[in-house]
């Protein structure tokens, strides 16, 4: 996985990814904190990672779309 990881840190193009993390990661966990069904580490840790889980994608569109502006 590291030698992968190194091999592929070389492709990472920093200008098209504007995608804030913080912005995606904060909502996710101020939510599964909230909203878990008990209060438990371990719950608020499966539905943050639930949460989480439906933005994952977010940041690869946002690249996309900046790439496919670019041409």
């Amino acid at each position: 996985m590291i030698y992968a990881y190194n091999k592929a840190n070389s492709s990472y193009e920093e200008s098209k990814d504007t995608s804030s993390l913080p912005a995606i990661m904060i909502p996710c966990f101020v939510a599964a904190v909230i909203l878990p069904r008990e209060k438990s580490v371990l719950e608020i840790l499966w539905t943050f990672s639930e949460y989480l889980e439906g933005f994952a994608m977010v940041p690869q569109y946002v690249f996309c779309y900046r790439d496919a502006n670019t041409y």
